[in-house]
């Protein structure tokens, strides 16, 4: 186990599972019982593995780790009737009224999620051909002493030759980043970050059936932004949004189709 890896107490959903055999091996598990699995095994859904990892849905695109999850506790399911009751628990009382009205809903939901994924895409394919155009000489030597110097867990010199270009390209692009938020006045307010954490924070209970009233949802994202790592990465996110956003007006885009499959392969590599 990683040393201050990421730990976090989730739900996973066997059926979301992509490997039969993966599926196969995680039924009989017992409370205790614990397996090594690489975590996008477990889902196709970025959004989903985000909240199982607790972690940011950028985040879920440069995740390479293998996980270990111990078994806390087992729940089953059971399909719900498709009526007002189960409307009320996902979206709240009185915000959708029909199946029809879910449906919209969904597809609303999958068109975000679907969107957040291309963003992601454009912005690497982007961040690769602007890193190596811009060509920027880094002082290496002095960044991977750096580095050494300033990892309070330790990190060997192989391991920092190894992981170093990553880190150099992550680098180029974030000065890349900045000069374009200062040079085109780029600025997230309060209220769009307050509003992307309640957005973040509905779509969490909605996964587990739990209705939240605006006001509550109002106290917990103003708890969110108070905690300054979740909030940095809030901010984080917005301000990479507006940049892509930026950059997709002032390029001229080729898009192309992809098939759902061909789609999570190219996220994935």
């Amino acid at each position: 186990i990683k040393e201050g890896g990421i730990k976090n107490r989730s739900t996973i959903y066997i059926d979301n599972a992509k490997d039969t055999e993966l599926k196969k091996s995680m039924v009989g598990l017992k409370k205790g019982d614990h397996f090594e699995v690489n975590p996008h095994d477990l889902t196709s859904n970025h959004e989903e593995l985000a909240q199982l990892l607790g972690i940011t849905h950028h985040d879920v695109h440069h995740m390479e780790s293998h996980f270990r999850f111990t078994v806390e506790e087992l729940k089953r399911m059971t399909p719900h009737i498709l009526d007002q009751e189960l409307f009320d628990k996902i979206y709240g009382p009185g915000n959708v009224n029909s199946e029809a009205e879910m449906r919209e809903r969904v597809i609303e939901d999958l068109k975000n999620m679907f969107s957040r994924d291309e963003n992601f895409l454009f912005k690497r394919a982007f961040s690769r051909e602007i890193v190596n155009r811009v060509n920027a000489v880094l002082p290496d030597e002095f960044l991977k002493r750096f580095i050494r110097m300033t990892n309070e867990k330790g990190v060997s010199q192989e391991q920092i030759e190894m992981e170093y270009p990553s880190y150099a390209h992550g680098l180029k692009w974030q000065l890349i980043e900045n000069k374009i938020i200062r040079d085109y006045d780029l600025k997230v307010g309060l209220d769009e970050a307050k509003e992307y954490a309640k957005g973040m924070l509905t779509r969490r209970f909605a996964e587990y059936g739990i209705p939240v009233e605006e006001e509550q949802l109002e106290t917990y994202a103003e708890r969110t932004l108070a905690n300054k790592e979740e909030a940095r990465n809030i901010y984080d996110l917005l301000y990479e949004n507006k940049v892509v956003e930026l950059v997709k007006e002032k390029c001229t885009i080729e898009e192309k189709e992809f098939s759902y499959e061909e789609f999570l392969h190219q996220i994935q590599h």
